[in-house]
């Protein structure tokens, strides 16, 4: 399966005072049964508790976009959706390397990367990408991918597995990473999110 179609569905559940099993789970459920999804993972954002992700591995971005036009296949989990949540946001990946083993990871960093204007995308896709392979030498690291963002041809997302927040702290501390940052700070911004993520579908 290459590339690795990738959605990154965040959704506020701002309608719940806390989000709890008792709501998650039945959202979950609906998602199991969604036809075209190859594997699917759930998990609250450590930076902000009220964001819950749905991150799903696609057969394919057509088939996605075929099941979003079927409201049999969609309609249900929509629902179970509106109950918790008035926001949601998502976007699409294509990685070709393997994202999963970061997606099952004790802890997931997700981040998006977007060039600033003036600035190609590939430029900080060839920085991004290099950082990903620093990243890989640190022991315990888990599968760095990249991928571009089908709806923005400025924007990357980037998944890497840790062992916890902590080791990814500590992590990236280093002289080495710290280049790669700095190289890409001022070409890019950046959304930098972390989430314990749970797997619904294998």
């Amino acid at each position: 399966m290459t590339p690795f179609t990738v959605e990154i569905y965040k959704v506020e559940t701002d309608r719940l005072w806390q989000t709890t099993c008792d709501y998650v789970e039945p959202l979950v459920n609906a998602f199991k049964v969604i036809p075209g999804i190859v594997s699917g993972y759930f998990g609250l954002q450590l930076q902000d508790s009220q964001q819950l992700y749905f991150i799903q591995v696609w057969e394919s971005l057509e088939k996605h976009r075929e099941v979003l036009a079927s409201p049999a296949a969609w309609d249900a989990a929509k629902q179970r959706v509106e109950v918790i949540s008035s926001k949601q946001e998502s976007y699409h990946a294509l990685f070709d390397a393997d994202p999963r083993p970061a997606l099952s990871a004790p802890c997931t960093e997700i981040l998006r990367v977007t060039a600033n204007e003036g600035v190609a995308r590939e430029t900080v896709l060839s920085i991004l990408t290099s950082l990903g392979e620093t990243l890989q030498t640190i022991p315990g690291v888990v599968g760095p991918a990249t991928g571009l963002v089908a709806e923005d041809d400025q924007s990357i997302a980037f998944v890497c597995g840790w062992q916890s927040f902590e080791h990814f702290a500590s992590s990236v501390k280093s002289a080495t990473v710290q280049e790669k940052i700095g190289q890409i700070k001022p070409l890019a911004t950046a959304e930098l999110k972390h989430s314990v993520l749970s797997s619904y579908k294998e």
